[in-house]
C-alpha cells in the first residue's frame, strides 16, 4: 500500500442531492459525499500505487472548484511523484510545492487547503522556481551547504586529531580515510568549480 490515508475529519457542505438516505443505499450512487478523502476504506486502490493515487489527486483537483464554494479556480497543472515526495505545479502561476505523502494521508487533508498553499506561493515575490529548487535542496545532504571555510576547519581538527596518541584505533583509521580522501578531492568551492 503506497498510501495509508486517515478519514478526513474536516467538516463539508453538501447538498441534499449529494447525500445518501438514512436507509440502505449503494455508495457509488452518491460519490460526492463517498468521496475517497473522507471514505478512503471505500476506495482502497486509489492508494495502492504511487500512480494512481496521482492520477486520481489530479483529477480530483481538477473537478474540485465545481463542487467547492471555497475554491473558484480550476486546479491547471501537474502532479509528479519522485521516489520521496509529490511535486504539485501550478501552470498559471508557475509555482510548484513539495509535499510528503503524509501530508496528504493525514485527516486534516483537504484539496482546499493545497489549492490555498499554490495561491499563497503564486502572491509571493517571483522567486517560485528558486523556492521550488530550495525545497528539492532539503532533501540532499546537510553537509553540501556548508561554506568552504567550515570544511578546512573540519579537515583541520582532523589533521590534529590524527597526531593524538591516545585517539581509538578506529578513529585514526576513520581519519586517515577522510582526510586522504579529503586531500585526493579537495573541496575548492561549493559553485560548481571543480579542482
Amino acid at each position: 500500500m503506497f498510501l495509508h490515508k486517515q478519514p478526513c475529519v474536516v467538516p463539508r457542505l453538501l447538498d441534499e442531492a449529494s447525500c445518501p438516505p438514512d436507509g440502505p443505499h449503494i455508495p457509488a450512487d452518491y460519490p460526492l459525499y463517498y468521496d475517497p478523502l473522507y471514505y478512503p476504506h471505500e476506495h482502497v486502490s486509489i492508494f495502492e500505487t504511487p500512480i494512481k493515487f496521482v492520477t486520481w489527486l489530479s483529477k480530483s483537483l481538477k473537478s474540485h472548484h465545481v463542487h467547492c464554494v471555497n475554491c473558484e479556480l480550476e486546479f491547471v497543472g501537474c502532479i509528479l511523484f519522485d521516489d520521496y515526495s509529490l511535486k504539485v505545479s501550478y501552470a498559471p502561476y508557475r509555482v510548484c510545492l513539495t509535499k510528503s505523502p503524509e501530508y496528504f494521508a493525514s485527516a486534516n487533508y483537504m484539496h482546499c487547503l493545497l489549492l490555498s498553499e499554490l495561491k499563497g506561493v503564486a502572491r509571493s515575490p517571483p522567486l517560485n522556481i528558486a523556492a521550488c529548487v530550495a525545497r528539492q535542496m532539503d532533501r540532499l545532504p546537510s553537509w553540501l551547504q556548508y561554506s568552504e571555510s567550515i570544511y578546512m576547519l573540519n579537515l583541520l581538527r582532523l589533521k590534529r586529531a590524527q597526531k593524538m596518541p591516545s585517539s581509538p584505533p578506529y578513529s585514526a583509521t576513520f581519519t586517515n580515510f577522510v582526510f586522504h580522501f579529503a586531500v585526493a578531492w579537495p573541496v575548492r568551492s561549493l559553485n560548481g568549480a571543480v579542482p
